[in-house]
């Protein structure tokens, strides 16, 4: 017996012994489904769909698939040949969850870069070599289980912190599963989000990454000379920001002092975290007030006229003061801050 032909069989043998275990699919006279088989002359059988749950389950014993596919989107004939006879009828919001492109300290473990350019080899995740300069760089990377947990974080920060809270997402409608190497998918099913459009759902992306947030307008501006921050009284991103500042400002002073001087954090130089600390309390207090929303800190100012609306790639070094402030908080709340990748399928 080939290699094939075997491991075929082992496929053959899980899905029969295991039948009771097979996740039932929602929805699914309604679904296009795709096999990868065992033989190499065939790259996916498409365009396929079932009744029931037991007639999927008895295919999959009789063919013993490598892969198995089922569609995000409902259609009427979710079997036809020709997507355009389909009859579209919606399609669930499904986040892809990457984790292949977000650095993380293993990395310099076990990714491996080699440039073409000068031939020079090393560990990491460099974004250019750092013998040449050259962006010519061949890659080789691995997801070990602390890739997956950055991934598993990103997930709980996505649903406690934006679609329960924020858009009322029933934990009912929501599923989850690995997505089979890099990371992990997560998918809504829910008959308004279903009828979606393309245009809705990266509104709904943009907001989950805080795409071209506008600190100015989220309150933070200034007013006759006096710096006016973001009031806590407020809902979204308003409330998750000024949150993560007011548990910011109760840390031990040490702790402060080292995160505000910290490069990769706010980088601040000694006299503005000398300012910082001395203010810590009023600023505190400040926050916490309802009536209260000046801030004031000896030497701090706002941002530029241009710096008002910025994206969670621009560089710490053009955010000033209380903007870069607002900024560093902001990245660590937004979800797949840095290069973790998003997707969100429109398609129809």
């Amino acid at each position: 017996m080939s290699d094939i032909g075997y491991l075929k069989r082992l496929f053959q043998a899980y899905y029969k012994e295991n039948r009771s275990e097979i996740p039932v699919v929602n929805l699914i006279k309604e679904r296009e489904f795709g096999f990868v088989p065992w033989d190499k002359r065939t790259i996916m059988n498409r365009h396929l769909s079932f009744k029931n749950h037991e007639s999927i389950t008895k295919y999959l014993a009789d063919e013993g698939p490598r892969h198995v596919y089922s569609s995000g989107a409902l259609y009427l004939e979710p079997d036809n040949i020709d997507m355009d006879n389909k009859e579209y009828q919606g399609c669930d919001l499904i986040i892809d969850i990457d984790v292949d492109h977000f650095y993380t300290t293993c990395k310099e473990d076990h990714d491996l870069w080699y440039c073409k350019e000068c031939g020079k080899s090393g560990k990491g995740m460099p974004d250019k070599c750092p013998n040449c300069k050259k962006l010519k760089l061949k890659t080789v990377t691995w997801i070990c289980e602390d890739c997956l947990e950055i991934a598993k974080n990103e997930i709980i920060k996505l649903l406690y912190n934006f679609l329960i809270p924020d858009f009322n997402i029933n934990v009912k409608d929501i599923k989850i599963a690995f997505s089979g190497h890099r990371g992990y998918h997560l998918k809504i099913e829910n008959n308004k989000i279903r009828k979606l459009s393309g245009n809705e759902r990266r509104d709904i992306a943009d907001y989950l990454t805080g795409e071209n947030i506008s600190f100015e307008l989220l309150g933070l501006q200034e007013k006759g000379g006096n710096i006016f921050g973001i009031s806590k009284m407020a809902f979204g991103w308003s409330y998750k920001i000024i949150k993560r500042i007011e548990e910011f400002l109760l840390k031990p002073k040490d702790i402060i002092e080292n995160l505000l001087m910290d490069e990769k954090q706010f980088n601040f130089n000694k006299n503005l975290v000398k300012s910082f600390l001395n203010y810590q309390d009023d600023l505190l207090n400040t926050i916490r007030s309802e009536n209260k929303n000046m801030w004031t800190i000896e030497g701090f100012g706002l941002f530029p006229e241009h710096q008002k609306s910025v994206k969670y790639t621009h560089p710490y070094n053009k955010k000033v003061d209380f903007a870069r402030i607002v900024y560093s908080i902001y990245i660590r709340i937004s979800i797949f801050s840095s290069e973790l990748r998003v997707h969100i399928w429109t398609w129809k």
